[in-house]
């Protein structure tokens, strides 16, 4: 114990003596008065709806452009790679706003249902299977989606990125300031809010 308290000691000699300034004065601070008016900013027919609210940001506007590009990086693939019988590539069919909501629904799932590879969600074996997956989408499907998922085009990253982070970061740029955009006008939040988790950035 003598040695620890040695070291306390010495540390306490080490730090500086000015890092704060007590006083006897009270301060204070002025605060903004909040004058924002709280809660949804939009109607919705069904606010205990989950489905209804999460289409508020997922909107057929943003899903068009997911399925505009997702189409497009499709056609460069089958451009780009040679014609094989079997491949998955050469029997595309364009996708659509529907079908992409029924991939959305399939990721959300995985999330719930979780396993370990997630070829096993297609699986046919009575133990291990999740029927409703399969019925609404086959696996090969699913993963051609899944490859060819785009939200920008390649060819129009800008020449000024620099870092891999930085191109990575700019092929969702577009649909990341979408949904910060929706978050900010869809729903103004009370006057008091408490941020958890505050090693991330905010």
């Amino acid at each position: 114990m003598n040695g620890l308290s040695q070291e306390s000691d010495s540390i306490a000699e080490d730090r500086p003596t000015d890092e704060f300034q007590w006083s006897v004065n009270a301060t204070s601070r002025s605060c903004k008065q909040f004058i924002g008016a709280s809660g949804l900013q939009v109607n919705v027919n069904n606010p205990d709806d989950p489905l209804a609210l999460f289409e508020l940001f997922m909107t057929d506007e943003l899903l068009q452009v997911v399925v505009a590009e997702t189409n497009s990086t499709a056609s460069q693939l089958i451009a780009q790679t040679p014609a094989r019988p079997h491949s998955r590539l050469t029997l595309r069919t364009d996708t659509t706003v529907a079908e992409l909501r029924v991939f959305i629904a399939i990721i959300l799932y995985e999330g719930v249902v979780q396993k370990p590879t997630q070829d096993m969600f297609w699986t046919t074996r009575p133990l291990l299977a999740t029927p409703y997956v399969r019925y609404i989408m086959t696996r090969d499907r699913f993963n051609l989606l899944f490859k060819c998922l785009h939200f920008s085009d390649n060819a129009t990253l800008p020449t000024t990125l620099r870092t891999p982070a930085e191109k990575s970061f700019y092929k969702i740029k577009s649909f990341f300031d979408y949904i910060i955009g929706k978050f900010s006008s869809v729903c103004i939040p009370e006057s008091d809010v408490a941020v958890d988790e505050s090693l991330t950035l905010w």
